[in-house]
């Protein structure tokens, strides 16, 4: 009858450690321990953020590379030499020789 405490003690230990490993491999996961996590009726619904939230972040990677060939473009005309810009920016405005336009 003196052993019987440690077997308490041992069983917390025991599940302490069984609900901590999943809270730390949800935790890598990038999810939270919530009781949301656990209802299998809100999976399709986060399924459908997770991809809502997909094409948000590939609409905003699509404008950050417009963005930056636009900054491209004006750090070339700012420190291009102004002689040779103005002779591209003839070059565009006249249409070359022998061409109908």
């Amino acid at each position: 009858m003196q052993h019987f405490p440690w077997m308490w003690v041992f069983f917390g230990m025991f599940f302490w450690m069984f609900m901590m490993k999943r809270r730390r491999l949800w935790a890598c996961q990038g999810r939270g321990y919530t009781e949301e996590m656990r209802d299998p009726i809100d999976r399709p619904r986060r399924r459908a953020h997770r991809a809502d939230l997909e094409g948000a972040l590939a609409e905003r990677d699509a404008l950050i590379a417009k963005l930056e060939e636009r900054v491209r473009v004006l750090e070339r005309i700012a420190t291009d030499d102004s002689a040779r810009l103005r002779a591209e920016i003839d070059a565009l405005r006249d249409p070359p020789p022998g061409s109908s336009a």
